[in-house]
Parts: C-alpha cells; sequence; structure tokens
C-alpha cells in the first residue's frame, strides 16, 4: 500500500484510492485487523500522509483506522500540542468534521480523546476561542446528545467527565 499510494499516480486519483482501500479492507477481514494495525504504524513514521485529510477520512470509513486509541490518535495530540500546533488542530478539526459530522462515518465515542483535546484548547485559548473549534464541539455535543451518531449505537447515556472539570456530554 505504501508503495502503491506515495509512489504511483494510481494512489493519487479518488478510484485508485478507493480500490486500494477496499483491498486492504479485505485484507484485514481474512487476516484479522493486522492490516488495520500496519496501518497505524505506516501512518505515524509517515510524515506526508500523517495529516492527509483525505486518505485518513477514507481510512476511517473503511475501518482501517481508528480515531479513539492508539499510536496514531497519541501522534496527533502530541502534534497538536495543547493548540500550539494549530496546522494539526486544523486537520483534526477537518477530519472530525468529515467524518463525525457530515458523514457520520463514527460516533462521539470514537473521537473522545480527540475531542476531549479540543475542548481543552477552545477553553485555554486567550480572548475568542477558533470558531471551527467551537462549531464543532457543539455539533459533537448535539449528537452525542441524540445518540452518539456514526455506524455504532452507543451503549449508555452520556457521562459527566473529570478532565479539566469539563462535562463530557459529547462522549458516551
Amino acid at each position: 500500500f505504501r508503495w502503491l499510494y506515495d509512489a504511483s499516480k494510481f494512489g493519487r486519483c479518488p478510484v485508485g484510492v478507493d480500490w486500494l482501500v477496499g483491498a486492504l479492507s479485505a485484507l484485514n477481514d481474512a487476516c484479522g485487523k493486522k492490516v488495520a494495525r500496519e496501518m497505524h504504524g505506516w501512518l505515524v513514521q509517515s510524515e506526508g500522509q500523517k495529516t492527509n485529510r483525505e486518505l485518513v477520512c477514507v481510512l476511517v470509513g473503511a475501518g482501517l483506522l481508528n480515531l479513539s486509541a492508539g499510536d496514531y490518535t497519541v501522534e496527533l495530540l502530541r502534534l497538536m500540542d495543547g493548540g500550539r500546533g494549530m496546522q494539526v488542530v486544523e486537520f483534526v478539526v477537518a477530519v472530525l468534521q468529515q467524518v463525525l459530522i457530515e458523514k457520520r462515518l463514527i460516533g462521539t465515542q470514537d473521537c473522545v480523546a480527540l475531542l476531549d483535546a479540543l475542548s481543552k484548547i477552545a477553553g485555554a485559548s486567550r480572548g475568542k476561542p477558533p470558531e471551527a473549534i467551537v462549531r464543532l464541539l457543539e455539533e459533537a455535543r448535539k449528537l452525542a446528545r441524540a445518540g452518539g451518531g456514526g455506524k455504532q449505537q452507543p451503549q449508555a447515556a452520556p457521562q459527566q467527565g473529570a478532565v479539566g472539570g469539563a462535562p463530557k456530554d459529547y462522549a458516551d
């Protein structure tokens, strides 16, 4: 995948990416989720693709990338650096806007750590927090109250979290 995606025109066209991701998804199902672990590792090590919004959204939609835990999420949190890495913060907002709000590929329970980090960034910003973050968090809260969204249905009611003392009503 890495070679086909990085070094060929095949990985640059939507049909090629869809074909590659479909093949990887089938392999992942056949190999007991080993391919998804490899995708996580590849994204963490890849400087160029780590913040490729289109690729990340396709991988999340295919179930090959999990935004709730793992090395990739930890790497994103590290790169966001409490709001100092604004390029990565904007990337995370754009990805969550697409996979959580627009396409409903995941539920709020699938990206709690990223939503928590964005909430902390919004709360810690001097003056008015970035509008895109505020809008995303509001939409995520509405989605959580309505049942979490995404492919998976929540098992329990929203929790009140203790991280930073703020309510985590976008998580379940």
